[in-house]
């Protein structure tokens, strides 16, 4: 048996709670499941045989309940010590609550939601425990480091919020250290900000801010109202035109001859237009169906500087041969149109020419 403690930091806040949404809490099981999570999307480690399926290797290292093999977690994670500050709040406790803000543009669901938080520099002490075979700890530590290093935690944490970070701070993770430990290191793609004063920032809320300006700049469409005054210039704005136009003709009943570019940046989505009217977007015919964003921010922290960061999941980005969106006219869930999704946006997100890539 092996087992290692580690310290995470929290760089920025984390929404974490459980039953009682005001009451702030970071468990075991949460950061078990994004380490299952991250081994998932990876593809499992390298030394793991290339014969095994991807749950088949899941279950070697986390379990599997399944009624016909059921196996035990060899990988046991414990909080052994917490040193946390918790506050409840909501957007506009922040100051962030202007319609034009990108910290909000980023929380949009806490604009009259509170929410119990981890206020940044908290730290809490975990153990890894592994009862498997001894020279898979290693890949264990590796697993952790990834972690650590692209991870989160809490609500809102594939917009920034819940980055975390190791103390005392390990080697930077690099193309090569990925490759070493893991079958799929293809599967994500890390970007930094080029230029120096985006990269560099003095306070986590300005590193925040910089990734709601851009993901703004991609994805906003902004009122309509407001574009007979000035016309948007935001590089993003001819998608979300073809957006916006796509869910008026949902309203009008019409049939679209289109394709969506924001769905595939993650669902669901809910268009307010200003004749009171909306369109729902659902991943699925599922009310309320889901489809996680395949880009994450995060927030790292080297010295006393925090840089904003941009993570693309290739491996979970949108494929038709899995995934259907399904807009619909407001309230009228019993009728919907199935609409195509494509990745152009996606695509030119990746290759924004103010980005170059870490990893």
């Amino acid at each position: 048996m092996k087992k290692q403690e580690f310290t995470i930091e929290f760089i920025t806040p984390c929404f974490c709670a459980g039953a009682d949404q005001t009451v702030a809490e970071v468990r075991a099981p949460s950061i078990r499941g994004q380490l299952r999570w991250w081994f998932r999307t990876l593809g499992g480690f390298s030394i793991q045989s290339r014969t095994l399926k991807i749950a088949e290797k899941e279950a070697e290292v986390f379990g599997d309940a399944s009624d016909g093999n059921p196996q035990k977690s060899k990988l046991l994670v414990r909080i052994r010590s917490k040193s946390i500050e918790t506050t409840t709040k909501e957007l506009k406790d922040f100051g962030w609550d202007h319609p034009t803000d990108p910290h909000g543009y980023l929380l949009f669901n806490l604009r009259s939601n509170q929410r119990g938080l981890i206020e940044p520099g908290s730290t809490i002490n975990v153990e890894l425990i592994w009862k498997g075979p001894s020279h898979y700890w290693d890949s264990i530590v590796a697993l952790w480091n990834v972690f650590t290093t692209f991870g989160a935690l809490g609500t809102r944490s594939r917009r920034g919020f819940g980055s975390i970070s190791s103390i005392p701070t390990k080697e930077p993770i690099d193309v090569g250290y990925i490759q070493q430990y893991f079958s799929e290191p293809q599967s994500i793609l890390v970007f930094d900000f080029k230029e120096k004063e985006n990269s560099n920032k003095e306070n986590w809320e300005d590193a925040i801010g910089e990734l709601g300006c851009w993901l703004k700049e991609w994805r906003s469409h902004g009122r309509t109202i407001d574009h007979h005054k000035k016309q948007p210039d935001n590089i993003g704005f001819p998608y979300a035109e073809n957006d916006h136009d796509l869910g008026v003709k949902i309203i009008r009943s019409e049939k679209p001859e289109m394709n969506s570019y924001r769905a595939a940046l993650g669902l669901p989505i809910i268009q307010l237009y200003s004749n009171k009217k909306k369109a729902l977007w659902n991943h699925g015919k599922e009310k309320d169906g889901r489809f996680a964003s395949p880009i994450m921010f995060r927030v790292t922290k080297e010295g006393t500087k925090y840089h904003p960061q941009i993570i693309f999941v290739e491996k979970y980005k949108w494929n038709d041969n899995a995934n259907s969106l399904i807009i619909k006219n407001g309230e009228k869930w019993a009728k919907g149109s199935e609409i195509g999704v494509s990745l152009d946006l996606y695509e030119a997100m990746k290759n924004d020419e103010f980005l170059t890539r870490r990893y």
